[in-house]
């Protein structure tokens, strides 16, 4: 079963099995479809703290925000997804400030340092 449609045979009619398209149902064009399993950094989790409604310190989200990794190829998503979820695990639990946007930032250097070895 193809995932175009027979009539427009650029138009995604559904992704692929397993795969969640992130946009919309009969989109022409490529289907930009990610894992169903892979996390999904959304822009509420990068502004808002675990409970939905307390607002993350702007440093802390425009650090958080370059942990996103959905966009990327499986074999590097490997790689930086470990990262994303170390990061979100820190800015949930320690106290926001100077230290904890410092270490963020420590911390996706790291990552970026990492998939670039990935990518040889």
């Amino acid at each position: 079963m193809s995932v175009y449609s027979s009539d427009k045979p650029d138009t995604c009619r559904v992704p692929p099995p397993g795969w969640s398209c992130s946009r919309p149902a009969g989109h022409e064009g490529p289907c930009a479809a990610s894992p169903i399993n892979s996390k999904v950094i959304d822009r509420n989790v990068v502004m808002f703290k675990p409970d939905g409604v307390t607002p993350r310190h702007p440093s802390t989200s425009g650090v958080l925000k370059h942990f996103r990794c959905d966009h990327l190829p499986v074999q590097l998503r490997e790689v930086s997804q470990p990262f994303a979820n170390l990061a979100f695990k820190m800015a949930d639990e320690l106290p926001e400030g100077p230290d904890l946007t410092c270490g963020l930032r420590d911390l996706l250097t790291a990552k970026d340092n990492c998939v670039r070895a990935k990518l040889g």
